[in-house]
């Protein structure tokens, strides 16, 4: 396995646990936001999966990796210009995400996925030579 490969598998297991600790310990999140929170285990589920396909094709889940880094960044950045759920105003909805460590990180942590991936479609594959 590639270093750079070695990174994103960190990085997607890290950003999927980041996202475990979310839905394990936001009760409102759950309460006022069900939807997001549904989309969150979409995402955490996405998360595991690419990492274990970057062990069988890295370019495959590299790719993956992009789209859905991608994806859950502006899904994520939605959240907080327009995102807040009915009945919750918009402040009290941007104060409450930017101010969870939790969501920050991970939000952060989806720009530092998709930069990994890119690297990785880029890194050349190489096969080892037998010297005779």
């Amino acid at each position: 396995m590639k270093p750079v490969q070695v990174v994103l598998t960190v990085l997607l297991v890290a950003s999927a646990l980041v996202g475990m600790e979310i839905l394990s310990s936001d009760e409102w999140l759950w309460y006022v936001a069900p939807t997001h929170v549904y989309g969150l285990i979409v995402f955490v589920f996405l998360d595991f999966a690419l990492a274990i396909a970057l062990w069988r094709s890295t370019r495959l889940a590299a790719i993956g990796a992009v789209l859905f880094g991608v994806l859950q960044f502006v899904a994520m950045f939605g959240d907080i210009i327009i995102g807040q759920p009915a009945g919750v105003p918009i402040g009290l909805w941007r104060s409450y995400l930017l101010s969870d460590t939790a969501f920050t990180l991970l939000l952060g942590m989806q720009l530092i996925i998709v930069v990994s991936a890119i690297l990785a479609m880029r890194t050349p594959v190489t096969m080892p030579q037998r010297h005779i």
